[in-house]
């Protein structure tokens, strides 16, 4: 990676340049040229030097378009960093409009580059820096018999040399680790080889190949099981000291029946006014895992832990993550509570967090807590915590509302299970949606989060940020609904929060709010940490709000924990803030791109699984919604299935686009548009491209309307 030059010499020669490129008396210049104009003589100035232009160069003011020769940044070259969607798709943004990058336009570029492109060709020109430089290639062969490198699920034509001497000891069908440098070779990028993970034909190398193809290590080096070993395996005297002891408390935790890292911990009581006593307990993982320790590091790098459909890539050791950090029920663990009061109307009224040791009384699963809460006969071991959950089930209702009123957005969630055979075959697909008891959780953590952002003000801190749509995006949504043919009511001088909230409702329980949500959804910004707050626009908090609560699986949480420790115990001086700030601009900003890497982890996996089930499956019936129509292909919606594609001529009768992006039937004049239900058959599922292919029986929507039409008239 490119260092910025700090030192003073560096600083002056890099001032020196900017005003020179400024006064327009730069041309085309060699790096000698530039030598002789600042009058640098001697030769142990020349790293310097080439540190400041590559400096220039990622600030968009100088472009060095041949080795050593360097030009003023054209006027149309934009200096920007690439990011991808979840399914694969590269682009870049501009101004809040985002522009598509084709795969033949890329220039083996990757995601999280930092790249210059040529906006008047939509093409990448030079790579800059490799931010998630590590790819996965398998070694194949040319029908020659030349071994080359391909590089897996990239979604690009990234062209890649480890060099003659290291291919030799490849072997053809395994799958290697590379890490891609920007630097070209005899028109190839020069790659370094970091070790073979797979061969082809092992049962699990696809999931391999997803996890280190997103960045995520399925081992953790030595030094961190090193420092494994120091760590007692229980709760000694010596943790418990200066810490408030709430093993005597009813504490329990509320998880899927799965979940093996339960970093969350609640407990509940009804005060005399008719206000409450909520106490959240995290799992104190700082207390283990502490800036700059292997342990931390290695956490840093993976960013989180990713699930996948039979497995996990977890962010910590499991000994830690399932074992020493998770509060599994009746053993003593170190957390830290924070103890939240509230009145009867639930608003806060006061607040504290201090360390603690709790032991849980019960791992309660979503799926009794919602029976018990929804009248259902509690099952034995729930029994005593009835009342618990009443409690909760009440300040939850009164927590929606407050959320709802301040015009908290709220997206139906729905997460896809697998069910597998003895073979690890995918058997059935079942969608999970979440229900009362997820709300009450998600409730219960949301406060913690927002609250502890306020404990040291105008010190360095995490912020999980969620920027308002532009105006732009705004009027594009409200256009773009009303251009599919579907009713807007009157929006006018609404704020974005309401105006979101309002179009969820109105569509709420519709057969079109599986696509009118997701337009919502991508109108919106990214959700991102940073050190500054910026507000949450999806949770319509604007005093400050961050992630707290996950540190098992989060790295933001784990710095959280860290910061709040570190504040606690030392006296923090200007310089420490300062250094602090630095520390975390980079921290954040990494943990902010494997979010984004877990995601698309994740849904590939899923994707790949639902391929293998669908193959099985060919020429069944599906029930799917039109999502999009593009003019190569009807991009569809199949609930619990993911998204798939139909080709035109996969449709049951000729048909051409209209200017408002619908679709037309040429002898039928039936009119096809984005929420319509309709009727597929299974054609392709292949994971080379990524796709689920269907073929289009009839289009539900219509044949309804039609059919209560003749209803009318009989």
């Amino acid at each position: 990676m490119i260092k910025y030059v700090y030192r003073e010499v560096g600083s002056f020669m890099k001032k020196q340049l900017i005003e020179y490129i400024e006064s327009d008396k730069f041309e085309t210049m060699s790096f000698n040229e530039i030598k002789k104009l600042l009058g640098i003589s001697k030769k142990h100035m020349n790293d310097e030097l080439k540190e400041v232009l590559n400096s220039l160069e990622l600030e968009g003011l100088l472009y060095e378009y041949k080795d050593g020769l360097y030009k003023k940044m054209p006027s149309n070259f934009l200096v920007t960093t690439i990011d991808e969607t979840k399914k694969g798709t590269k682009f870049y943004e501009l101004n809040d409009v985002r522009y598509i990058l084709e795969k033949n336009k890329l220039n083996g570029a990757l995601c999280y580059d930092k790249v210059i492109i040529d906006t008047n060709t939509n093409k990448v020109v030079k790579v800059l820096v490799r931010n998630m430089p590590n790819v996965v290639c398998e070694v194949r062969m040319t029908p020659e018999g030349f071994k080359y490198l391909y590089p897996v699920n990239t979604n690009n034509n990234l062209k890649i040399t480890i060099g003659t001497q290291k291919m030799k000891k490849l072997i053809p069908g395994s799958r290697v680790l590379i890490e891609a440098t920007n630097e070209i070779y005899d028109n190839m990028y020069v790659g370094k080889y970091i070790k073979t993970i797979g061969f082809i034909n092992e049962p699990d190398i696809d999931f391999k190949t997803i996890a280190y193809n997103y960045g995520f290590n399925l081992e953790f080096p030595k030094e961190v099981l090193e420092e494994l070993k120091k760590f007692s395996n229980e709760v000694t005297y010596e943790d418990k000291i200066g810490r408030v002891d709430l093993t005597d408390e009813r504490v329990f935790t509320i998880d899927g029946k799965d979940c093996k890292d339960m970093d969350d911990a609640i407990s509940i009581k009804r005060k005399e006014d008719g206000g409450y006593i909520l106490k959240v307990h995290i799992a104190h993982v700082s207390h283990y895992v502490k800036f700059g320790s292997a342990t931390f590091e290695e956490a840093a790098r993976r960013g989180n832990s990713v699930y996948f459909p039979d497995s996990v890539v977890a962010m910590l050791p499991e000994r830690l993550s399932n074992d020493l950090c998770s509060l599994n029920p009746n053993v003593e663990r170190l957390t830290r509570t924070v103890e939240i009061e509230l009145d009867k109307n639930a608003k806060v009224t006061s607040y504290k967090t201090y360390r603690s040791v709790i032991k849980s009384k019960l791992k309660m699963n979503y799926d009794d807590v919602f029976d018990i809460i929804t009248g259902k006969e509690a099952k034995s071991e729930y029994k005593p915590f009835v009342n618990d959950l009443m409690i909760l089930k009440e300040l939850s209702e009164k927590l929606t509302n407050i959320k709802i009123e301040r015009g908290y957005t709220n997206f139906d969630s729905e997460e896809l299970k697998f069910v597998m055979d003895e073979l690890g075959n995918t058997k059935e697909i079942l969608v999970e949606k979440d229900n009362i008891a997820h709300e009450i959780i998600e409730n219960c953590m949301l406060q913690p989060n927002e609250l502890v952002t306020h404990l040291y003000p105008g010190f360095p801190f995490s912020f999980r940020n969620h920027e308002l749509p532009s105006t732009y995006k705004m009027y594009d949504l409200i256009e773009t609904i009303k251009e599919l043919g579907y009713p807007v009511r009157n929006l006018k001088n609404m704020k974005p929060n309401f105006l979101i909230q309002r179009l969820l409702n109105d569509f709420k329980g519709k057969e079109e709010y599986v696509i009118i949500s997701k337009i919502i959804l991508t109108s919106m910004k990214l959700a991102y940490y940073g050190t500054e707050n910026k507000g949450h626009f999806g949770l319509a908090i604007e005093n400050g709000y961050t992630h707290f609560t996950s540190p098992i699986r989060r790295i933001s949480d784990l710095i959280i924990h860290n910061l709040l420790d570190m504040y606690e115990e030392e006296e923090i001086t200007k310089e420490k803030l300062i250094e602090i700030d630095k520390m975390l601009e980079k921290l954040l900003a990494h943990a902010s791109r494997m979010e984004r890497q877990a995601e698309k982890a994740e849904y590939e996996a899923d994707k790949l699984q639902v391929i293998n089930y669908l193959k099985q499956r060919i020429g069944e019936e599906q029930i799917a919604y039109i999502e999009k129509i593009t003019p190569e292909y009807i991009k569809v919606i199949v609930p619990g299935l993911m998204d798939g594609i139909i080709n035109y001529d996969s449709m049951p009768e000729r048909t051409y686009m209209l200017p408002s992006g619908k679709l037309k039937g040429v002898d039928t004049g039936r009119v096809y548009k984005p929420g319509h239900k309709v009727l597929l058959t299974i054609k392709d599922a292949t994971y080379v491209d990524k796709s689920i292919y269907y073929n289009l029986v009839d289009n539900l929507t219509l044949t309804e309307c039609d059919n209560n039409k003749l209803t009318r008239k009989l």
